[in-house]
């Protein structure tokens, strides 16, 4: 119900790995840059952990990996929603991550069909599902160009609340 708020731009199907169900809960979307300095990896585990909610991200590395193994260790569902066909993960360097969501309760999810190529345009394009699936955005960690900034517009244009982290938050 989540994705009608996209109107024209709510996506046709979704394949998912994992558990469907998932889809039904309420989550933050914790998101931020692939490139964290030690303190943005903090803030994202602390923000997971104080927030004691399941959590969508894009299962990039950086500030998104920390986000997921975040709510695993918290013990409360995750989803990651792919740039390619869920069979094409990205990153590799994930791979054991995802395999621990859909383990745990979480899914990976997709507008695209298996065996589609991660691709720079379908990052942006799947961060509107990341904002549509969130109740608010958290960015912990961004660039000026980034796409967090894309996925926070997004939640802005949604009606969504969009929450920034201070850079002197964690300890």
């Amino acid at each position: 119900r989540r994705f009608s708020d996209l109107g024209l731009h709510q996506p046709y199907m979704l394949w998912v790995a994992g558990e469907v169900t998932a889809l039904e809960l309420e989550y933050a979307a914790v998101i931020g840059t692939r490139n964290p300095s030690e303190r943005g990896v903090k803030n994202a585990a602390k923000v997971v952990s104080s927030l004691g909610m399941p959590v969508v991200s894009g299962g990039a590395k950086g500030i998104d990996a920390a986000a997921h193994r975040a709510a695993l260790d918290l013990g409360v569902p995750t989803l990651a929603f792919m740039a390619g066909g869920i069979d094409r993960a990205y990153p590799m360097e994930n791979w054991d991550l995802f395999h621990q969501m859909v383990r745990s309760g979480g899914a990976l999810v997709s507008e695209l069909a298996p065996g589609s190529s991660p691709s720079r345009f379908r990052f942006l394009q799947r961060n509107r599902l990341i904002a549509a699936t969130g109740n608010f955005t958290v960015v912990v960690e961004a660039g000026y160009r980034s796409g967090s900034k894309n996925t926070a517009n997004h939640a802005r244009g949604l009606g969504r609340d969009v929450f920034a982290i201070a850079g002197g938050w964690s300890d």
